[in-house]
């Protein structure tokens, strides 16, 4: 749950298929695709996508879970960010999904949005 406005740091596009660690040695050489399921407490939340620093996505939830399907070409970390935080405004984010391999938000170490 992110209660004010911050991201979650997941791990490196590049390798995908390994739970968003760099162990594995499969490389992207294509377009990836990733999920996010999310939700907003109130509804109007803002969430923004970047792979590499650069945005592939921004958009607005609703109070009910739902995916967002991205795709694009951009390696690199990929950080989900909810930028208008205010009011009474939360964001639950449960997971990406990347190249078919589900990254939990949970078990990710960089969180600032709590």
């Amino acid at each position: 749950m992110m209660h004010c406005g911050g991201g979650i740091g997941f791990g490196d596009i590049t390798y995908h298929g390994d739970a968003g660690d760099s162990s594995g040695g499969d490389t992207v050489s294509g377009d990836n695709t990733i999920v996010v399921r999310a939700r907003g407490t109130a509804g109007g939340e803002n969430l923004r996508v970047t792979v590499g620093g650069n945005e592939v996505a921004n958009y607005t939830l609703n109070s009910s879970f739902s995916n967002q399907t991205i795709y694009t070409s951009a390696t690199g970390g990929i950080n989900v960010e909810f930028t208008n935080d205010g009011g009474n405004r939360d964001v639950q984010l449960d997971y990406i999904e990347v190249n078919g391999a589900i990254w939990q938000a949970e078990d990710q170490t960089t969180n600032t949005g709590v």
